[in-house]
């Protein structure tokens, strides 16, 4: 079910979370390779090192050289983290909880689905080709989900009140509607 759901994420959310590290990434190398800093000496030691920014792992670690070189260099932490962590992050998991819950609710579906054709085959079993079935014939039924351990028991009260539920046309007899 996980890899149906990341699956069925919106591809865009992460291509623009990508494209915004690779940017990122890339102005963190022209601007502070120079400055000796060992986060920001290639693009891709760039874009891991603002990976670990972003998911707050090694967040001060990362960018205290460069500010220590100059204050102004905050500018581009902030505008980093900010938009990233604020408004990306979030984006990307409240984009993961959509598709989450749009999954889980197919196989919520299906399982209703797959529930209703096994219960009318069922039924059919138990008719064998009559129109209707008789509700004394239910009683046995009864007797053998009373044999499951995973299920409740059925006593003889609560048998009645649900054949009685079941002939809602008063007939005695139960037809699939």
């Amino acid at each position: 079910r996980v890899t149906r759901t990341v699956c069925s994420c919106k591809g865009t959310i992460g291509l623009l979370l990508g494209l915004y590290v690779f940017f990122f990434a890339w102005m963190g190398v022209v601007l502070y390779r120079d400055q000796g800093s060992a986060f920001f000496m290639s693009l891709p030691e760039s874009m891991w090192s603002l990976i670990c920014l972003l998911t707050t792992v090694n967040f001060p670690d990362v960018m205290i050289a460069s500010v220590t070189h100059s204050r102004l260099n905050f500018l581009y932490f902030f505008l980093f983290t900010g938009f990233g962590i604020f408004y990306l992050m979030n984006r990307t998991i409240s984009t993961t909880a959509q598709a989450y819950t749009e999954t889980y609710n197919d196989y919520q579906a299906d399982g209703r689905a797959q529930e209703e054709a096994l219960l009318r085959e069922a039924f059919d079993l138990l008719r064998q080709g009559r129109p209707a079935l008789e509700l004394q014939e239910l009683v046995p039924v009864f007797g053998q989900l009373n044999r499951r351990p995973d299920l409740p028991p059925i006593d003889d009260d609560n048998c009645r009140l649900l054949l009685a539920a079941v002939d809602s046309n008063g007939t005695g007899s139960c037809e699939l509607g």
